[in-house]
Formats: structure tokens, C-alpha cells, sequence
């Protein structure tokens, strides 16, 4: 039941927003990183931290003769560490890393104790942007579109005076939106460097096998059966060995043998896998709103293409006029006005903005000025 109570306080970052409930303020390939990868992140924290606590991570065998220490080298092994020799990594997966003391240096694993505190850091460093730019932001959106987002039938004549007030509101701050829109594409910046950041602390974590993890598991499934070493097995050793040190009763050290059996790494070789594609997957999908961002920043052409996509109409040479009279902080805050706002509303609101900017319309103008 505790397990059951942890995983549903992660529902407020699952639950999929509606339009009606809650604005738009980023996009799709946005919401993969503080929602999806941060989801997979703590899951997968829990779920190694629930196998150490419940489950039994570590299984150590000693001597046939038992006097209690069984117990002990459990714990003791696991909070303290284990060894594998890579000299003796051959293809049978049940003796691989093991043998006698002689047979080459030692490979010592601690890592297993540190991967749920690992994977909940990493995990709060995916939504780390998303934090940013929602204090950042600061419910702009919501309240520019409130009471007029979700479908509607027809434009209502209250309707028409509050998509009148936003587009007076969109003239009086033309212009003041650049450094809005830069932060949300510094932002969509750092959710790539976020990707890259996040492989190279799982690469120095692991002793540098994670770069070349994924490949080295798709290799190995080629390679014939009597001439593969399983990476998963050499980077996750399900079997290792461990030395007990006791006092003796003379004052001496005692060195006990134990061959530990580590459970936990066959979840933790198929988590690692699961990222290393997931992440690999993310940074090239991070790229492209990057791309698309840059490409909005230097073309004004591609600027009005995205606004006549919202922009239901005939007139649709409008957006063109209105382009060319604003920057990108403007065309950014139409953008996500059009994404929050049905193509009945959002095309009274270009074209009250357009009279007003355009146009000139004169009782608009006298308005204005007789505001400021």
C-alpha cells in the first residue's frame, strides 16, 4: 500500500491538461521531458527502491558451515561492496567475473547502493526547465485567454468585447514580449542539454560504460554464442564476490569468501538499457524544437505560416500585414493565444487586432488615447 500511496503522488505530473482546464504553454516534445522522462526517472526510483527494501538485493554464500555470519555478510557486502574480475569475463553467464583471487585485478561495485538517489536527481533535473519557465511565465496565458478558451458554436457579443480587450491589450504592449519568448526558447535549450548532461553523469556513474551500452547489447545479439561476453552481465554482474574481514580471537583479521548473488542488477541491466534508448531517443527529438525555434527567430515568413494555420479565413492576408509590424516576443504570445483559442475566436481576435493595427481604426485610436 505505501508503494500504491508514492506512485500516485506523481499523478499531478501525468495527468493530461485539457484546453478548458488549463492553457497552453508549451508544447508536446516540452511535456516529454518534465512529465514522461521525469515519470520514468522516479518510477524507475521506486521501483529499485522498493526491491531493495521488500526484496532481497544481495545474496551472499560462505563456508557449508553456518554460525550466524550468513546474515551479516548480506549486509555487510551490500553497504559495503563487491568485486567481480574482469580477467575471467567468458561467455557462461553463471561463473562470469568469478574465480580465484590470483587470476587478475579486482573490479570493485558499489554503484547499486547509490541508483535510486541517482535516479530521483535525475528525475528532478528533467522537470528543473519545466520550473523555470512555468515561474517564468507566471500564468500570462491564463489570464489573457480566460473565459475564452475551449470550442464554441458562435462568437456571443461578450465574447466579441473581451477578444476586443485582448487586442488592445496585444497593441498597447507591441514590442514587449522579446524577452518572454527567449526564455522559452532558452528554456527548450536547456531541456537538450539537459539530455546530454543526464548521459554523461549515467557514463561517469557507471565508470564510463554507458555511452557505448545500448550498442555494445545490440552487437552482442550478432556475435556467435561461443565468442560474446553479455555487457549487461559485465556492467551488471548478477554474480560477484566478497571479503568478510573478522577479528579472530587472537586479535588477527579472519578473511571469509563469499560468492554474492546481486538480484537487484537484473532490474537494474534492464533500466539502464531502457534509458540509454529513451535518451538517446529524447536528445534527437529535443533537437527539433531548437531547429524550429531558430527558423521562427531569422524568418518572418515562417512566422506567418504558423499564424495562418490558426487563422480560419479568406482574409488570411492579414497575418501577413501583421507579421511584418511585429517582433518575436509578439508573434510568440499570438502563437500560444491561437493554440488556446478556437478558430472562431482566435479569427475575431486577428481581425479586431488587424483594425487596430492596420487599419487604424479611429474610435480605436481615440480609445487608446484616451487610456494612456
Amino acid at each position: 500500500m505505501s508503494i500504491l500511496a508514492l506512485v500516485q503522488n506523481f499523478k499531478p505530473i501525468i495527468k493530461p491538461s485539457t484546453v478548458v482546464e488549463k492553457p497552453i504553454a508549451d508544447n508536446t516534445i516540452f511535456k516529454l521531458h518534465y512529465r514522461a522522462t521525469t515519470l520514468i526517472f522516479l518510477g524507475c526510483c521506486v521501483f529499485v527502491t522498493a526491491y531493495s527494501i521488500f526484496g532481497e538485493p544481495i545474496q551472499c554464500i560462505g563456508e557449508t558451515k553456518d554460525d550466524g555470519r550468513t546474515k551479516v555478510a548480506n549486509t555487510y557486502c551490500y553497504l559495503g561492496y563487491t568485486y567481480t574480475l574482469p580477467s575471467n569475463q567468458h561467455s557462461d553467464e553463471k561463473q562470469a567475473g568469478i574465480g580465484l583471487h590470483t587470476e587478475g585485478a579486482k573490479k570493485y561495485h558499489n554503484y547499486y547502493r547509490w541508483i535510486p538517489l541517482m535516479l530521483f536527481l535525475q528525475g528532478l533535473l528533467f522537470y528543473v526547465p519545466h520550473w523555470i519557465w512555468k515561474n517564468w511565465e507566471d500564468k500570462r496565458i491564463h489570464y489573457l485567454t480566460k473565459d475564452i478558451r475551449g470550442p464554441v458554436a458562435e462568437v456571443k457579443s461578450e465574447d466579441v468585447k473581451k477578444l476586443k480587450n485582448l487586442a488592445r491589450y496585444a497593441v498597447e504592449s507591441l514590442h514587449m514580449h522579446n524577452t518572454y519568448a527567449l526564455m522559452y526558447y532558452f528554456c527548450e535549450l536547456l531541456n537538450f542539454i539537459n539530455v546530454i548532461v543526464n548521459m554523461y553523469l549515467i557514463d561517469s556513474f557507471l565508470d564510463g560504460e554507458f555511452m557505448k551500452y545500448g550498442t555494445e547489447v545490440l552487437q552482442f545479439t550478432d556475435l556467435p554464442q561461443y565468442n560474446r561476453t553479455d555487457p549487461m552481465i559485465r556492467i551488471f554482474p548478477r554474480v560477484t564476490k566478497c571479503d568478510f574481514l573478522k577479528v579472530g580471537p587472537s586479535g588477527g583479521l579472519q578473511n571469509y569468501d563469499y560468492l554474492c548473488v546481486l538480484a537487484l542488477n537484473n532490474l537494474n541491466e534492464k533500466i539502464y538499457i531502457f534509458l540509454w534508448f529513451w535518451l538517446i531517443l529524447l536528445g534527437f527529438i529535443s533537437a527539433l524544437p531548437i531547429v524550429y525555434s531558430v527558423a521562427l527567430y531569422v524568418s518572418p515568413f515562417v512566422r506567418e505560416y504558423v499564424l495562418k494555420r490558426h487563422y480560419i479565413s479568406k482574409e488570411k492576408y492579414k497575418v501577413g500585414l501583421l507579421v511584418d509590424n511585429t517582433q518575436i516576443g509578439d508573434f510568440f504570445v499570438w502563437d500560444l493565444l491561437g493554440r488556446n483559442m478556437s478558430s472562431k475566436y482566435y479569427r475575431e481576435f486577428i481581425n479586431e487586432l488587424h483594425a487596430m493595427l492596420i487599419d487604424g481604426d479611429s474610435s480605436e485610436k481615440q480609445s487608446l488615447s484616451e487610456e494612456s
